[in-house]
């Protein structure tokens, strides 16, 4: 994406895509789709805030880089397993 966009542009798609992601998922709650506990990935938030951050500041050190990318696969992870709890918890209970 990176290629075809160009750095910056690339930053601001991944942080849209992440609003775009969680604001998803509390649009469903409010519609009753879902369960209301599915909004526990919320506790997730910091990762993506991380990665954006570390994005930006990968332009002037490389060194963040690493950081940002893991913290990308970070936030997919956490973000589907704080997901697939919250509506668990929502069936059981």
């Amino acid at each position: 994406m990176v290629i075809l966009l160009g750095r910056e542009k690339a930053v601001v798609t991944l942080a849209v895509a992440f609003l775009i992601a969680y604001l998803w998922i509390a649009v469903i709650v409010l519609m009753g789709y879902i369960s209301p506990w599915a909004l526990v990935m919320f506790l997730g938030l910091k990762k993506p805030i991380s990665a954006i951050q570390s994005f930006q500041k990968g332009a002037k050190d490389p060194g963040y880089m690493r950081i940002a990318m893991k913290s990308t696969a970070m936030t997919n992870t956490i973000f589907g397993f704080l997901l697939s709890a919250g509506l668990l918890i929502s069936y059981w209970f």
